[in-house]
């Protein structure tokens, strides 16, 4: 009785006390152009509250002590014109890579800010308003759907802030990155439900790059490429800092085309991160640790992260490279070091892999009381053989443990079992 009572008074407080976006001209129709009602309640500052209707937006801008509360039936919804979504020079943002359309615009961008909240109700980036015409093929022969010429960036993003909290909120559809926090403080992201889709490129859930004292908690996020990433990219922050002390707990993870769990890429450091209670949901990669993504980089140096009681099942359940496929020319020479994993039990199509080089050190790896299942594999093409670092000589199939230049591996009751079939 007293939780009822409680949550009813939390929704009355907010339609009470809280700036109706309405209040300000905001329509909610679907078809009216909302976003320069929903900024003027913005700059209002306090709590900003969305009854029940779909709200047409472009890009929004988040001031320190904002708080976004959405009704359960209210949407935010990305405008269909890649002109509503501006770019305010508010910060040296990074530039998208030559290959992508996207502009660096966002729907909802906050930067130098602190103490903002997003809860409640769907941030939808309509990101079926930004398809092109036509498919592609990339990544293991899948194919693709062409995107349109001029496409959004992270749909929400967050630079350079602290205190940050988004909580019981659903966000879905984004064209790229879903939610991403760059050089953040301090952020909870707790009960938040992420879904992409699988036919587009670089649809991911997730992003933590550069960030320190990170909690995400109870989310399910469903995504195209990498679930959640975890990063070390500086470029284009003012205050350059390792991406440290990350907690991911309690979440069910799923990628179609790439990670569940994926650690590295940029060329900082990434340390002191921890990932337990997680179910791996039928990925395509499940947890991928690797600290070069391209020659392009030196690379990031990363230690002590630990996984304990992760469950699932992946095509590649479990691999760890020093170098990704982009990195042919200049391989890492940096260290990856001090992973702990323990209570693992997974399912996978291909063995597990640890992927070392000749000039960096992958060491000091522990996993205990875990439990892998690997399936017959003879079948798998090399196409996905070498995206996953196995070997294509089916001669190596009997190891389903394959290892290269890796110092102090320490197996501790650890069960790798190979079987046909599904369960």
């Amino acid at each position: 009785m007293k939780i009822l009572i409680s949550g009813v008074l939390v929704a009355l407080f907010h339609c009470v006390f809280a700036s109706n976006v309405k209040d300000f001209g905001a329509v909610g129709d679907g078809i009216t152009d909302d976003t320069a009602a929903i900024q003027r309640a913005i700059d209002a500052g306090g709590s900003v509250y969305f009854p029940p209707g779909v709200y047409l937006s472009g890009s929004l801008y988040l001031k320190s002590g904002v708080a976004l509360r959405l009704d359960d039936n209210a949407i935010l919804k990305g405008h269909p014109e890649i002109s509503k979504w501006p770019i305010r020079p508010i910060c040296e943002e990074r530039s998208p890579f030559s290959q992508e359309g996207k502009v660096e615009a966002h729907l909802i961008c906050c930067v130098d800010q602190s103490n903002v909240t997003i809860e409640g109700g769907v941030i939808d980036g309509n990101g079926a308003a930004f398809l092109g015409s036509g498919t592609f093929k990339k990544a293991g022969a899948k194919s693709f759907l062409r995107k349109a010429k001029k496409y959004p960036g992270q749909l929400i993003w967050f630079n350079g802030c602290s205190s940050v909290r988004i909580e019981n909120t659903t966000i879905r559809d984004s064209q790229f990155w879903s939610l991403m926090f760059h050089g953040c403080n301090d952020v909870v992201v707790k009960g938040v439900r992420v879904y992409t889709r699988g036919d587009i490129m670089n649809a991911d859930g997730i992003d933590i790059d550069c960030c320190n004292r990170v909690l995400v908690s109870g989310c399910f996020v469903d995504a195209g490429d990498d679930a959640i990433a975890v990063r070390a990219g500086h470029r284009g922050l003012k205050k350059p800092q390792p991406c440290e002390n990350v907690i991911v707990t309690n979440c069910i993870l799923r990628s179609d085309y790439a990670n569940a769990i994926r650690v590295g890429v940029g060329s900082g450091e990434i340390r002191n991160c921890r990932f337990s209670d997680v179910v791996l949901n039928n990925s395509r990669g499940g947890i991928h640790i690797n600290p070069k993504f391209s020659d392009k980089s030196l690379g990031v140096a990363i230690s002590d992260i630990s996984f304990d009681n992760i469950r699932g099942e992946a095509m590649s359940f479990l691999y760890v490279t020093l170098d990704y496929l982009f990195s042919k020319k200049v391989t890492y020479k940096g260290v990856l070091e001090n992973i702990k994993m323990s209570n693992l039990k997974g399912i996978s199509s291909l063995p597990i892999v640890f992927n070392g080089n000749a000039t960096g050190k992958l060491r000091n790896i522990n996993i205990s009381d875990s439990e892998f299942r690997i399936r017959l594999f003879a079948h798998v093409p090399d196409s996905e053989r070498k995206y996953f670092f196995v070997s294509t000589n089916r001669e190596n199939d009997a190891n389903l443990f394959q290892t290269n230049r890796v110092e102090a591996l320490v197996l501790e009751n650890v069960k790798t079992l190979r079987f046909a079939g599904g369960n």
